[in-house]
């Protein structure tokens, strides 16, 4: 549900995001994902990141703190992150 609400608000698909690309649409694309599978508590971060680009737990964390960076910093950011909230409520 999360990866689907991320992919139709960025319009990555599933298979770019499990790239080892570090290109900066996709990276940011994997990280909203890795954010909002955190916060709706989806799994481990472990789990989270094996599932979402074969990541590591600390990966993971990363991108939700760059996230959350993003949410203090950016309109924009927080405008796409309200939609993708909406989208899974």
């Amino acid at each position: 549900m999360v990866v689907n609400a991320v992919m139709l608000m960025t319009g990555i698909t599933f298979e770019q995001m499990q790239l080892k690309t570090r290109k900066k649409h996709i990276l940011e694309a994997r990280q909203w994902v890795h954010y909002f599978a955190n916060l709706k508590k989806i799994g481990s971060l472990e789990y989270i990141g094996l599932q979402i680009g074969n990541k590591d737990h600390a990966t993971v964390l990363h991108s939700c703190k760059v996230i959350n960076n993003y949410l203090e910093t950016d309109p924009s950011k927080r405008l796409l992150a309200a939609n993708i909230e909406r989208y899974l409520n």
